[in-house]
């Protein structure tokens, strides 16, 4: 089991990767190079101090969704001890791994930091295990193997290791097998959600999804008078805070929900 999370673990680390043009920017801009892959030299970055490596490595090395399910069909369900965690980390770091960073055609072999790995590596929680019965109910519910495991790799995070979390979770997994109503969309959501809001039980996420639809409607219908102050308010607002491909997203799902719980107006 140990080598096949490692091997999972250093195929997500070596990967290719491509800075954006916002982060390349960034890059050559403050290290005042013209190509931000030539501060991202092998020797370069083992000159930087661990948070210059932690500023400009993190963007690349913080896992995806896809890194994220890649790792999980190698984890078991009860997770990782955390000293095979920490052994598989050192194992990893005496490899001495390279990736591959592309930006505007050209593309370098970067050894990646000791540092970079642990970081990157526990930011996997590996250690943490899932409720069984969360898993059970899932696998009758889904809609394909890639969703089961999508919504696996949802409840490997910190959010739902709390028993209170998982308790709301089984609830809402029953009432949503009852309905017939269960989506791995409900669940996105509510990963998000139940981080951010923390509800202790389903009286308490339905009151807060009735307040988030309530906000919704209320900057829908505040009068603004201004053409400009409109402007700014739908860029910085709507735009960068909560687009409206999200807040139809999060309205759509807090309303079935709601009707989940018997509590929609």
């Amino acid at each position: 089991m140990l080598d096949a999370v490692k091997n999972a673990l250093r195929d997500n680390i070596t990967h290719p990767r491509e800075l954006t043009a916002k982060h390349g920017g960034n890059i050559a801009t403050v290290q005042e190079v013209d190509d931000p892959l030539d501060a991202l030299l092998s020797e370069k970055v083992a000159e930087m101090e661990e948070w210059e490596q932690e500023r400009w490595l993190s963007p690349l090395f913080t896992p995806t969704l896809e890194e994220r399910k890649h790792l999980e069909t190698a984890l078991p369900v009860d997770g990782m001890e955390a000293a095979s965690v920490e052994a598989m980390i050192r194992d990893l770091e005496g490899e001495a791994l390279e990736c591959e960073i592309s930006y505007g055609g050209r593309t370098i072999q970067m050894a990646v930091p000791n540092d970079t790995i642990e970081r990157y590596a526990k930011l996997f929680h590996a250690d943490n295990r899932m409720d069984a019965e969360s898993i059970e109910q899932i696998k009758g519910v889904s809609d394909s193997d890639d969703d089961t495991l999508e919504v696996q790799t949802l409840l490997r995070s910190p959010t739902w290791q709390s028993d209170t979390n998982r308790n709301l979770l089984n609830a809402l997994l029953g009432i949503f097998t009852k309905n017939s109503s269960y989506s791995t969309d409900k669940i996105r959501f509510l990963s998000d959600f139940v981080r951010t809001n923390r509800p202790q039980d389903q009286e308490e996420l339905g009151t807060q999804l009735q307040n988030l639809i309530e906000s919704y409607q209320f900057e829908q219908e505040r009068p603004i008078f201004n053409q400009r102050l409109e402007q700014k308010h739908t860029t910085n607002i709507r735009s960068k805070l909560c687009g409206e491909e999200v807040k139809s997203f999060r309205l759509k799902i807090s309303n079935e929900i709601l009707g989940d719980l018997g509590l929609l107006k």
